[in-house]
C-alpha cells in the first residue's frame, strides 16, 4: 500500500531580519520540535490561500505572501510530506496561538539552535546560506 503524501504550505515569515518559527504541541507527530508555520493545503487551495488562512486561524495575523522560495519533502514510513515554502511578511501582530506550544522570532544565524522536522531542514539551510531580503 503506498504511503499517503501531505501536501503542505510553509511561510518564511520575515520582520527587521527575523523569521517566525513555532514550536509544534508534543501531541502532534514530531512533537516538540519547530517548523516554519504553515498548514495542509486544502482540496482546491492554491499554496498561497492555504498560507493566508492558516495564519489567520493559527496565529490571528495577516500575512503578505512573497515569492516562493524552496520545495522540501520528507518520506518515513508512515506518511511522507512534500513542502512548498514562501516567503512572507507579517502584517499585523501575532494574536493567538491554537496550534503551537511556543512561537519566537529569531535571527537567521540562530536557526540551528533548534531542532526541526526532517522536512523543514532544507528550507532552513537554504534560509541560512541566502541574503534574504524583506523587499517584496
Amino acid at each position: 500500500m503506498e504511503k499517503p503524501t501531505k501536501k503542505v504550505s510553509a511561510g518564511i515569515t520575515v520582520k527587521r531580519g527575523h523569521i517566525l518559527i513555532a514550536k509544534r504541541r508534543l501531541s502532534d507527530s514530531y512533537g516538540g520540535l519547530w517548523e516554519f508555520p504553515g498548514g495542509k493545503i486544502e482540496k482546491g487551495e492554491t499554496p498561497e490561500k492555504c498560507l493566508v488562512r492558516e495564519f489567520d486561524e493559527e496565529f490571528g495575523m495577516k500575512i503578505k505572501v512573497g515569492p516562493f522560495f524552496c520545495a522540501s519533502s520528507s518520506h518515513g514510513p508512515e506518511s511522507s510530506v512534500e513542502i512548498q515554502s514562501f516567503l512572507c511578511k507579517a502584517k499585523g501582530p501575532l494574536k493567538k496561538m491554537t496550534a503551537h506550544d511556543e512561537w519566537r522570532w529569531i535571527p537567521i544565524h540562530e536557526l540551528r539552535k533548534f531542532d526541526f522536522p526532517p522536512a523543514d531542514l532544507p528550507i532552513l539551510e537554504k534560509l541560512i546560506a541566502t541574503n534574504i531580503s524583506e523587499d517584496f
